[in-house]
């Protein structure tokens, strides 16, 4: 299944790797470049979720560090 992660972390590009998604992009609203673990920038969150497409879900990962560890 293809993905895009709301939110632009390594953590998560490798957990959904591992578990078999293919991680097509991401957004983030302070990108740290134009791809990240070659995953690319899609744009800021709204352009992404304003636009579905039917054969990708959006999975949607906490923002700061401290959730994350939760």
């Amino acid at each position: 299944m293809k993905i895009v992660a709301i939110g632009g972390f390594c953590e998560t590009f490798e957990l959904c790797r591992r578990a078999g998604f293919e991680v097509v992009g991401y957004t983030d609203p302070n990108p740290q470049g134009e791809t990240m673990y070659d995953v690319p920038y899609l744009g800021q969150d709204e352009v992404v979720l304003s636009n579905p497409q039917k054969d990708i879900a959006a999975l949607i990962t906490p923002d700061g560090p401290a959730l994350r560890i939760k």
